[in-house]
């Protein structure tokens, strides 16, 4: 753009020095033509008082013809070439406005590509420095994470350590605890024999102590302390076992001490504590169907294991 306009600005500059030289050379030669008239005219005698008339001139009047029409036509040509140069002049003037006007606007172009490219730049280091910034807070956040982790596998290796050590003190206290109720049961079994139903041969137990409590709380069955003449009904009432004193059931089936469950045991303790445990006693209430069953194996069979599962169903095992 900028070699463009140079060349524009030499172009018109040598037009215009061309212009001069020929104005120049146009007025020496408009001289050299006066000079020449000036002389022919001083060469021609003046009419005077002492002089005649009819005195014969210096210079022929066909030769100052000749040369005053060579002078006009190189005066005319002169003058058209001077039209021709104005008109050149005037035409290379309005394309240098022309081309002023355009290089210009290209000035405003490039200025305003020029702001823009610079707003966009600006954009791109603001948008950079905040992806830098980001990029910084991410790399922060990720070593901080880092740290935590490694502080959580230190906490997790230590809480691993801490939960094996309680296992095995559980274990332990459980292996105590299952000699402890074996203990017990021993006890009681000493204390007071097997109380079997009321037809030898036959003992009624339920699968576990869970089946026993599960059954008690949906109501499936229901079951009896039995302390001297008082008898209470077990109830589970907000998560707690309850004693409600009821009368006595006829049809009740006494269970064995050692099956009954330590959480019942220890709730009759609590109820009843002015009789020793020989003077506890626990029945059961079934509903028909169960009966009915355990009717089925007594008149089938003479003796065994009658089993009542956590399901409500009855099984009898070690029947003879």
């Amino acid at each position: 753009m900028y070699t463009r306009r140079a060349a524009l600005h030499n172009s018109i500059t040598t037009d215009n020095n061309g212009l001069e030289t020929d104005i120049m050379r146009f007025f020496a030669i408009i001289s050299l033509c006066l000079m020449v008239v000036f002389a022919l005219v001083q060469s021609i005698p003046m009419k005077g008082k002492g002089q005649r008339e009819n005195a014969p001139s210096l210079i022929s009047t066909e030769l100052l013809k000749q040369e005053m029409a060579n002078l006009q036509r190189q005066i005319t040509q002169l003058t058209l070439k001077n039209r021709q140069l104005e008109q050149q002049l005037g035409e290379k003037q309005q394309q240098w406005i022309k081309d002023k006007t355009r290089l210009a606007k290209l000035q405003q172009q490039i200025k305003k590509s020029l702001s823009h490219s610079q707003q966009a730049l600006k954009k791109s280091q603001q948008k950079l420095q905040q992806a830098s910034h980001q990029a910084e807070q991410i790399q922060q956040k990720n070593e901080f994470q880092a740290k935590k982790l490694l502080l959580s596998r230190v906490q997790y290796k230590k809480a691993w350590h801490d939960y094996k050590k309680a296992r095995q003190k559980t274990v332990l206290a459980g292996d105590l605890m299952k000699q402890a109720k074996q203990t017990r049961i021993s006890k009681r079994e000493k204390e007071q024999p097997p109380v079997k139903n009321k037809q030898a041969g036959f003992t009624l137990k339920f699968t576990d102590d869970e089946s026993l409590l599960h059954l008690i709380k949906n109501n499936s069955v229901q079951y009896y302390l039995v302390s001297g003449s008082q008898v209470f009904l077990y109830q589970w009432q907000v998560g707690h076992w309850q004693l409600k004193a009821v009368s006595i059931k006829e049809n009740m089936y006494m269970m064995q001490k050692k099956t009954v469950p330590d959480v019942l045991f220890k709730s009759a303790r609590k109820k009843v504590v002015a009789f020793a445990n020989s003077q506890l006693q626990f029945g059961i209430v079934l509903p028909p169907v169960i009966i009915t069953r355990i009717h089925h194996y007594q008149k089938h069979y003479r003796g065994g294991d009658i089993i009542i599962t956590r399901a409500g169903q009855v099984e009898i095992k070690n029947a003879n």
